[in-house]
C-alpha cells in the first residue's frame, strides 16, 4: 500500500501539480484547499504526511498545526510547513517507500 501524502494549499494550480508529481512517484494523494478541510479531512483518514501550505486566508498552516498537534489523534503525523509551496514536495525525498 502506498504512503498516503495530503497536500493542503489555497492555490489550485499548485494542488494539481503536487498531486500529479507525487502520484508519478508512487504515493497516494488527498488535497485540502486550506487549513480547516485539512482539519476534516483528517478527521475522517489517516495520512503519513502532511504537506501544508504556510500562508492560506482563513485558516493558516500555523494555526492549523496547531490544531493537528493538540489533538492526540493526529499529534504523530509527519507535517511539512512552507511558505513557498513549489518546495513542498522536497520533504517526500525523506519518506520511506
Amino acid at each position: 500500500m502506498p504512503q498516503t501524502i495530503l497536500i493542503v494549499d489555497d492555490e489550485p494550480l499548485n494542488l494539481d501539480l503536487l498531486e500529479q508529481e507525487l502520484a508519478d512517484l508512487g504515493y497516494a494523494v488527498d488535497k485540502a484547499d486550506g487549513g480547516k478541510a485539512a482539519l476534516e479531512r483528517l478527521s475522517r483518514k489517516a495520512v503519513d504526511l502532511v504537506l501544508l501550505d504556510y500562508q492560506m486566508p482563513g485558516m493558516n498552516g500555523i494555526e492549523a498545526l496547531g490544531v493537528l498537534r493538540a489533538d492526540p489523534a493526529t499529534a504523530k503525523i509527519e507535517i511539512d510547513v512552507t511558505r513557498n509551496a513549489a518546495t513542498l514536495g522536497s520533504s517526500v525525498s525523506s519518506m520511506p517507500r
